[in-house]
């Protein structure tokens, strides 16, 4: 009766953090999530190298709630990430089951975990990095009941899940890599075998994506290059360094709370937004105080399942420390951390538990409220002017700051990739872009950018991309034609002119 009721409890909780996710979904989608909307509802490009599965999972969804009713693919999308991130909420909470964790202990442990923004941020878009973490956690699952049955099927099924895992996102070879090196600290031949079988579903899986739905002819080379086509293409790299650093310092924090430059105009907004800041923090800090009342085993540790988990967490640390300190890499790491801390800490219900309503009140109050109710920047404007002059066929010219982000949100509505757009920050030559500006002008064509005067915000962007266009537009007229007030500031769209001694 007791398993029955941890088990009602966990789905209620699950539940309310369903219902949290589908009733605040972001209304800024990022470039890749309106990219993969865009393939997903044309049925272009499903099986993506890096993410071999996801669009496909993705086509497969829609097409089945399409089957009784028509949806906008994106919201069926970031839909289908919610209900996979609920059920990773109660596959985490059957894990650290089987590790001991019960009661009370068990359900805010959920909640810590549904809190994080790392969990919170995905489930309200549509990228690649929840699905894939769902399978990762049925294979750590599994993973814990072979050790404790030493059921051969359990093994298996781990060594599936988790190489499933990255079949739908490349990411999650640490993960798999970490309960391999636990299978094989067993020193048993059958146990290992088992496990890694399933791995084979990988290389396979490209082979047959390769040759019969890329149409290419297989060799080795053609093969190593379509499984890291990113980092051929200079998509991907390895970065070190003090940036890598300081941004791997920053995702980590983020992959609990959500800081981002946009607070300091949530005050102007709503007062509510300050509010709700101030009673979170408060609960925080209690929670902090909490924390001399937990106790500490760190003799767990040399448990096999606690310290292989923590291996897959530091794997998972230097990779996105490698990739610049990207935080999409770090999208584990909350319930990674989770399960061993769960592990080493004893009367922690008090501490974690403000800790996680604190998380949950900032999270939802400063993250997906904002994120779901106005606009980051100029994209949407630009978006709806571009589309516009698609629309009724005018004669203009785009200089985008992120040309990007508004080309597959053009493509997703229109079925096309406009061409009428260029870069006005990230290009190989200003001579060209200057060239191409005065081209358009010398057409009759109107010519836009939204690269002037943009807001100084605090963000990742901001940082990485330069926004001193001064000497690229220096020669030419500029005049405001329209703005719009969005959660990081101003945005103006500008006209571009001749000077009036070229005119």
């Amino acid at each position: 009766m007791k398993l029955n009721k941890s088990n009602t409890t966990i789905i209620i909780v699950t539940i309310i953090f369903l219902i949290i996710y589908i009733v605040f979904p972001t209304i800024n989608s990022s470039v890749d999530a309106w990219g993969y909307a865009a393939y997903v509802k044309l049925g272009e490009n499903l099986f993506l190298s890096h993410h071999l599965f996801y669009n496909a999972l993705g086509f497969v969804w829609v097409k089945l709630i399409g089957l009784a009713y028509s949806f906008d693919t994106l919201k069926l999308l970031i839909t289908l990430n919610a209900l996979f991130a609920v059920a990773t909420l109660y596959v985490f909470g059957k894990t650290i089951r089987l590790l001991g964790v019960e009661g009370k202990r068990l359900i805010i442990w959920v909640v810590f975990i549904g809190s994080s923004w790392a969990i919170m941020r995905f489930a309200t878009e549509n990228e690649t990095y929840i699905i894939p973490l769902f399978f990762s956690m049925l294979g750590s699952y599994f993973f814990i009941k072979s050790l404790k049955k030493n059921s051969t099927t359990s093994f298996f099924l781990s060594g599936f899940f988790v190489a499933l895992a990255c079949l739908v996102h490349q990411v999650m070879f640490f993960w798999w890599l970490s309960l391999l090196i636990g299978v094989a600290y067993k020193k048993k031949i059958k146990p290992f075998v088992w496990f890694a079988l399933p791995a084979l579903l990988v290389p396979l899986s490209y082979i047959l994506v390769l040759v019969f739905y890329n149409n290419q002819s297989l060799t080795l080379d053609s093969l190593m290059r379509f499984v890291f086509r990113d980092y051929y293409s200079g998509a991907a790299g390895v970065s070190m360094g003090i940036s890598s650093l300081i941004f791997s310092a920053i995702s980590m924090v983020r992959s609990f709370f959500q800081v981002h430059g946009y607070f300091a105009i949530l005050p102007r907004i709503s007062s509510l937004f300050v509010l709700g800041g101030v009673i979170a923090i408060g609960f925080l800090i209690v929670g902090l105080i909490s924390l001399k009342q937990t106790q500490w085993n760190f003799k767990r540790l040399k448990d096999l399942p606690i310290w292989v988990h923590l291996l897959a967490m530091l794997f998972q640390i230097v990779f996105a420390f490698l990739s610049s300190g990207n935080a999409e890499f770090m999208v584990m790491i909350p319930i990674l951390f989770a399960i061993v801390l769960s592990q080493i800490v004893k009367n922690e219900t008090r501490f974690i538990g403000f800790i996680a309503t604190g998380m949950l009140i900032w999270n939802v109050t400063l993250g997906l409220i904002p994120l779901n109710r106005y606009s980051l920047d100029s994209n949407t404007i630009m978006f709806k002017k571009v589309l516009e002059s698609q629309v009724n066929q005018e004669k203009q010219l785009f200089v985008l700051f992120n040309r990007p982000g508004v080309e597959n949100r053009v493509k997703y509505f229109t079925k096309e990739y406009p061409k009428n757009l260029i870069t006005g920050t990230q290009y190989d030559s200003i001579n060209h872009v200057i060239r191409r500006i005065n081209n358009a002008l010398a057409n009759d064509s109107a010519v836009y950018t939204d690269c002037i005067n943009r807001p100084k915000t605090l963000s990742r962007e901001a940082l990485v991309v330069s926004t001193d266009n001064s000497k690229l537009f220096s020669g030419f007229n500029l005049i405001k034609i329209d703005s719009a007030q969005t959660l990081t500031g101003e945005y103006y769209i500008n006209a571009i002119a001749k000077t009036k001694g070229e005119q």
